[in-house]
C-alpha cells in the first residue's frame, strides 16, 4: 500500500543568493523566544537528529523523524473498524546539492500546543531549512511546508518513487532567471486499492531567495486546500478546544506537562479509544479497560462528544455480547487465550456505564442497562459457593501474569455489580487477606512485586471504603512494589490516593501532600518526551500512550482538585458542586501540592454546560457556570 502521486520533476537553482530569514508566505510560527515561561510550546535540540514526532487525530497518524524533511515510515489510517498501515511516502522528494534535506548536526524542533504544528529548522550546505507539518485535528488532511533559503546550490523537487499519474491539472517548469509563478500539481490518488479515494496537491513558490514547497493530501475525498487555509481552519478548531483548559499557579514545568497531556487526549479521541489512539499500531487499535478506568473519567469533562461516542460504542457492543478484555474495533472479542480469564473488564464496563448515565453521556440509556444486566448475570454465573463464601477463581488480575483465585479488584468489582439487585450475594463475595489481615492482591499473594498497580485500584478509582489506618497501611505495602519497568499509569494511581489522604487533613496531611506531588511527577517525568509524546514505559519511546497521559490528568482533576463522582446514598465527601442525574453528585475536597497556589479547571463540561472550577491551597473550592 502506498501514497501515489502524479509525476512532477522541477529543478530550481538559487546561486550567489544572500540568506533571507523568512519568506512572506510563512505560517504563523510557534513562540520561539526561548522564554522558559512559555507553557504552550515544547522544544528540542540535539547534536544530531534523533527520535520522531507523531502527529495524530482520531483517525490518522503520521510518524515524522526529527530533523528530517521526509516522513518515510508507516502512516496509519483508521478505516471500517481497521487500523490500516500505509507506506508513508508522503509528498515530494526535495534535495539540496544532491543531498536529502536532513540535519547533520544541531537542529531546533518546536511543537506548538495551540495549533498542533511541528516545526524543525537547521542549517544545511549554504542554506537554512525550515519544515512545518500540520495534521488537521478533525479531518483526514495532512500538510507539509518546506522553506529553503539558499545562498547557493541546486534545489531539486520531484515526486516519490513508484508514483502513478491519475489526473494532472497543471505543471510548469520554474523560470530560473526570475521569480517564478506558483507551480501546482493536483491528482486523484487511491489508498488501499480502490477503497479510499484521496486527493493530493503540491505547490512550489519562489519568493526572493526562498523556495517554498507545500504538499497536502486529503484521505476523505475532499479537496486538498492550501497550507494556509488548512492552518487557519485547524487553528480555529484548536482555539475552541482550548476553551477547556487546566491552569495552575505553580511551577511552569508542571503547567507545560498538563497541557501536553491535554493536547494528546484532545488530539487522539475517538469512539473506540485504543491505548495509543491512531498514533501507533501497538495493540492494533483495539480497546481495553484503559478506556473505562483511565481515559473516560477525563474525557467526560474535557471532550463530552468523545466521551459520549465512546460510551455509546461500549454500551451498544456490550449489550450484544460480554465485553472482552481486548475488544476489536467492531466490538468483537479478540482477547488472546492467555487473557480470556481477565474478567475484571466486565466490572470496569459496568462501573463506567453507571457514571456515564449519571453524567448524561449516553444517547441510548437502554443499551447501557442491557449491558449492565449482562455483566451482572455473568458474575452471578462465575461466582462459586464455598465454605468461605462466593469465590471467583482462576482469573487474570489487572497485574496480568498467571491466573489467580479471588483477585481483590475483580471481586470488588463483582461486589459493586451485584450490590444493586443482590446485596446479600454481594456481601458474600470473598475479600482476600494476607496473614496480617490486610487486604491481599489475591489468594496467596506473594507480596514481592507487581508489573503495575493492581490491589491499590481498590482505593482509587474504586473508592473502597476502609478505615483510614487500614487504607494507609495497604498503600504503604503496595505502592513501592510496582515495577520500574511497568506501564506509565501506576504512579498516577498512587499519587491520586496520596492526594486523597492529604485532603482529609489532620496529622500527616502535609507529608501525604508532598508524597502525592512526588508520585505525580514520577507519573509523567520519565515518560513525557521533550516534544510531548507520552511513552508507555520508561525504556521505550513508543508514543503516544493516551492511557498514561490520562492518568497524569486524573491525579490533577480527581486528586489535587479533589473532584468526586458520588453515587446516591454515599455520605458527603467534600463540598457538593453540581447535582447530576439519578441522585449522583459532583463534590470536591482538594489537596493541592505545596508548590501550587491554585488549580483552575476552565470550561469543563457537566450535563451539557461549561463550568469553571477552582481550588486553592487553603482548601477552598468554587464553581461557576460559564456563559
Amino acid at each position: 500500500m502506498r501514497f501515489v502521486w502524479g509525476a512532477l520533476a522541477v529543478a530550481a537553482v538559487c546561486a550567489a543568493c544572500a540568506r533571507q530569514e523568512a519568506a512572506t508566505t510563512s505560517p504563523p510560527a510557534a513562540v520561539d523566544s526561548g522564554d522558559m515561561g512559555d507553557t504552550w510550546t515544547l522544544r528540542t535540540t540535539a547534536a544530531r537528529a534523533e527520535g520522531e514526532r507523531r502527529l495524530f487525530n482520531g483517525t490518522v497518524g503520521v510518524r515524522i523523524p526529527q530533523g528530517h524533511a521526509d516522513a518515510r515510515k508507516e502512516a496509519l489510517l483508521l478505516r471500517q473498524n481497521r487500523l490500516l498501515r500505509l507506506e508513508a511516502s508522503f509528498g515530494s522528494l526535495v534535495t539540496l546539492d544532491g543531498q536529502p534535506l536532513a540535519a547533520n548536526g544541531r537542529f531546533e524542533g518546536t511543537f506548538d500546543l495551540r495549533d498542533g504544528t511541528w516545526r524543525s529548522r537547521w542549517e544545511q550546505a549554504s542554506g537554512t531549512v525550515t519544515v512545518t507539518w500540520l495534521l488537521h485535528p478533525t479531518k483526514e488532511h495532512i500538510a507539509r511546508r518546506i522553506e529553503v533559503t539558499a545562498g547557493r546550490g541546486a534545489l531539486r523537487v520531484q515526486t516519490p518513487p513508484r508514483a502513478q499519474v491519475k489526473r494532472l491539472a497543471w505543471v510548469s517548469d520554474l523560470d530560473r532567471s526570475q521569480d517564478a509563478p506558483t507551480v501546482s500539481l493536483r491528482s486523484t490518488v487511491l489508498v488501499d486499492g480502490a477503497e479510499t479515494p484521496s486527493e493530493a496537491a503540491m505547490d512550489i513558490r519562489v519568493t526572493g531567495r526562498t523556495v517554498v514547497v507545500e504538499d497536502l493530501i486529503a484521505f476523505d475525498g475532499a479537496p486538498a486546500v492550501s497550507f494556509d487555509a488548512l492552518h487557519a481552519e485547524a487553528s480555529g478548531v484548536w482555539e475552541a478546544r482550548w476553551r477547556t483548559d487546566i491552569e495552575i499557579e505553580g511551577p511552569i514545568e508542571d503547567q507545560r506537562a498538563i497541557r501536553a497531556c491535554l493536547f494528546q487526549l484532545f488530539a487522539g479521541g475517538n469512539a473506540k479509544l485504543p491505548p495509543f489512539g491512531s498514533s501507533n499500531t501497538k495493540y492494533g487499535g483495539h480497546r481495553f479497560w484503559d478506556a473505562e478506568a483511565w481515559m473516560l473519567p477525563v474525557y467526560a469533562l474535557i471532550q463530552p462528544e468523545v466521551a459520549r461516542a465512546a460510551s455509546d460504542w461500549r454500551a451498544r457492543t456490550a449489550s450484544e455480547r460480554l465485553p472482552g478484555w481486548e475488544t476489536g474495533a467492531d466490538g468483537s472479542d479478540v482477547t488472546p487465550p492467555s487473557h480470556r480469564a481477565a474478567i475484571h473488564i466486565w466490572g470496569w464496563v459496568h462501573w463506567w456505564l453507571e457514571r456515564a448515565l449519571a453524567l448524561g453521556l449516553l444517547s441510548n440509556p437502554e443499551d447501557a442497562r442491557l449491558a449492565m444486566a449482562r455483566v451482572e448475570e455473568a458474575f452471578l454465573h462465575r461466582a462459586q459457593r464455598t465454605e468461605r463464601g462466593l469465590e471467583i477463581r482462576g482469573v487474570i488480575p489487572p497485574d496480568e501474569g498467571r491466573p489467580r483465585d479471588n483477585d481483590l479488584v475483580t471481586n470488588l468489582l463483582a461486589r459493586r455489580v451485584l450490590s444493586r439487585r443482590h446485596p446479600e450475594l454481594a456481601a458474600d463475595i470473598v475479600v482476600p487477606r494476607a496473614d496480617d489481615g490486610l487486604p491481599a492482591s489475591w489468594d496467596g499473594d506473594h507480596l514481592k512485586g507487581y508489573q503495575q498497580a493492581s490491589a491499590l485500584l481498590a482505593l482509587y478509582p474504586l473508592d473502597w471504603q476502609l478505615p483510614r489506618h487500614e487504607a494507609e497501611a495497604m498503600f504503604g505495602r503496595y505502592a513501592d512494589l510496582t515495577s520500574a519497568n511497568g506501564p506509565a499509569m501506576s504512579d498516577s494511581i498512587h499519587a491520586t490516593i496520596a492526594a486523597r489522604f492529604a485532603s482529609v487533613g489532620g496529622e500527616g496531611s502535609a507529608a501525604w501532600s508532598r508524597r502525592a506531588y512526588e508520585l505525580w511527577r514520577e507519573s509523567w517525568l520519565p515518560f513525557l518526551g521533550p516534544v510531548g509524546g507520552f511513552s508507555e514505559r520508561r525504556q521505550t519511546r513508543e508514543t503516544s500512550f493516551l492511557t498514561g497521559a490520562a492518568g497524569c490528568l486524573q491525579t490533577v482533576i480527581y486528586g489535587f482538585a479533589g473532584l468526586r463522582l458520588l453515587p446516591p446514598g454515599v455520605e458527603a465527601d467534600g463540598e457538593t458542586l453540581v447535582e447530576l442525574i439519578g441522585g449522583w453528585r459532583l463534590a470536591a475536597r482538594p489537596a493541592l501540592p505545596p508548590s501550587w497556589r491554585s488549580v483552575t479547571l476552565r470550561g469543563v463540561w457537566l450535563l451539557g454546560r461549561r463550568y469553571t472550577i477552582q481550588a486553592t491551597q487553603g482548601g477552598e473550592v468554587s464553581v461557576a457556570p460559564e456563559g
